[in-house]
């Protein structure tokens, strides 16, 4: 059965961030030098903070305030307050957080969790530079135990992965760009390759580039993509033909077929309605770093085949 909101406790979504920071931002993570994971560290004045953690990829502390009751405007001044305290921290030479951070110290990332608040009080939280989250919704069931276990799970795999989650993941997703990149430049077919463009703002930079999601041949009708399966299974890349038609795809599966070619395709179509519809296929991630290249290019050579064989133009 579902736990209702108000039976939840602030320590119980204390506890849950703390263990699992990366639900908050996957660059987010435990400071092995404080204790008891970051959680209620004293500042001065005898002020605990819930949580701090801290950004792998900016190196910025993060301050974390949890509210067991919805958001109400107090809770701007609180967090402020800590901000102010965490500051006061780099003029102390016995400062620990000081040494953790040095100059970063000064940068600090601030972050209310509330049950609910309103639009206006998220408005009033950005300008003040405060990020708001709500857990009303997904904690019930992020708490339920067979959820835990899936987190817990997903947790060791992240650790255990063979692209490391550290703040050197994005170089590594780089490297495998520029494998196929060339590839693509092997094979005469260096039109249908774009280079990564970050997104504009610095808050949509986060996760964007730290794992392998590329699009090939994004001009034409049918494109490849080529994607690590990270909130499915870890241990997967997944490579599929994809387009906005379904019709078209069906198409193209037909005489993927009825040729034979190889590697075969065992997923069956999946339409979203969103994003289009795409006929997937399933690698094992170590099998694919081993050998990127020999593992792409079949998929490659079978989608030019096919494409030729439609009369479909490949850019």
């Amino acid at each position: 059965m579902e736990r209702q909101v108000d039976e939840l406790t602030e320590k119980e979504i204390q506890c849950l961030i703390a263990d699992y920071p990366w639900l908050l931002n996957l660059d987010y993570e435990n400071i092995p030098e404080l204790k008891n994971k970051g959680m209620e560290y004293l500042l001065t004045g005898n002020k605990r903070a819930d949580l701090i953690l801290r950004d792998r990829k900016s190196g910025r502390p993060v301050i974390v305030e949890f509210k067991a009751v919805p958001f109400y405007r107090e809770n701007i001044g609180q967090i402020l307050e800590y901000r102010a305290r965490v500051l006061n921290e780099y003029s102390s030479e016995n400062s620990i957080l000081k040494k953790i951070f040095q100059q970063q110290i000064c940068s600090p990332v601030l972050i209310l969790i509330v049950p609910t608040c309103t639009c206006e009080a998220r408005l009033a939280c950005n300008l003040a530079g405060i990020e708001i989250y709500e857990y009303n919704k997904i904690a019930p069931k992020i708490l339920d135990p067979e959820k835990k276990k899936t987190l817990d799970e997903f947790a060791s795999e992240m650790k255990a992965d063979i692209i490391p989650f550290t703040a050197e993941r994005c170089e590594y997703v780089d490297k495998i760009y520029d494998r196929i990149q060339k590839l693509m430049s092997e094979e005469g077919l260096l039109a249908g390759w774009e280079n990564y463009e970050a997104p504009k703002g610095e808050y949509f930079t986060n996760i964007s580039h730290m794992f392998i999601n590329k699009w090939l041949f994004k001009k034409n009708d049918i494109s490849i993509g080529i994607l690590e399966n990270v909130f499915v299974d870890l241990k997967q890349i997944v490579i599929e033909y994809y387009s906005n038609s379904l019709n078209s795809l069906y198409k193209f599966k037909e005489e993927y077929q009825t040729l034979k070619l190889q590697p075969e395709i065992k997923k069956n179509i999946v339409q979203d309605n969103y994003y289009g519809c795409c006929w997937s296929s399933i690698i094992n991630k170590k099998d694919f770093m081993n050998d990127i290249e020999n593992t792409v290019r079949p998929f490659i050579h079978n989608y030019v085949t096919v494409m030729d064989k439609l009369k479909l133009k490949v850019l």
